[in-house]
């Protein structure tokens, strides 16, 4: 049996607005507290508790989002991990079944900016990125990946003629 398996890690860049957004937050966190308080009572503490565990557990967790890519023979599975804890699957879909695959930069994505276009790369500049061109449901979706050498391979293996490679 030549069964192939292969997983990929991929850490996002936090985003710019990474940062006013978690201080923003704290900031109304603590002037619902302190302004609300006086005004409110009691009500104001449980609107701060509240808003706290709001941005504790669905927040703060979505500033911090590692991509796994898992090859598993034609199957394609990419996942979200937020926090180091909670896995949340985007995409699963066939490798034999895409349009077409090619770096980002290629100039066969020029027709796909009507797509949908997701983005499950790291956020760095000078960055290996391909793109995917596959149905889902009914609508075509442009999906953005760093790969590796490995699931590079697996990739034109699959995929064949339909790889774009410079």
């Amino acid at each position: 049996m030549n069964d192939t398996f292969f997983e990929q890690l991929i850490k996002r860049n936090s985003p710019a607005y990474a940062w006013p957004v978690r201080i923003l937050v704290i900031f109304g966190i603590l002037a619902i507290f302190f302004v609300g308080t006086p005004i409110i009572g009691g009500i104001a503490f449980i609107l701060a508790v509240g808003l706290a565990f709001l941005a504790y557990y669905l927040i703060f967790p979505r500033l911090n989002v590692e991509y796994e890519y898992a090859v598993a023979n034609h199957d394609m599975e990419i996942s979200a991990i937020y926090n180091k804890s909670s896995r949340k699957e985007k995409f699963n879909f066939d490798i034999r079944e895409v349009d077409f695959i090619a770096p980002k930069s290629s100039p066969k994505f020029y027709n796909a900016r009507s797509m949908k276009v997701y983005d499950f790369t790291s956020g760095a500049g000078d960055a290996n990125v391909y793109g995917i061109v596959t149905a889902v449901g009914s609508q075509k979706v442009c999906l953005y990946l760093e790969p590796d050498e490995r699931i590079v391979k697996v990739l034109k293996d699959w995929a064949g003629p339909k790889m774009d490679i410079k």
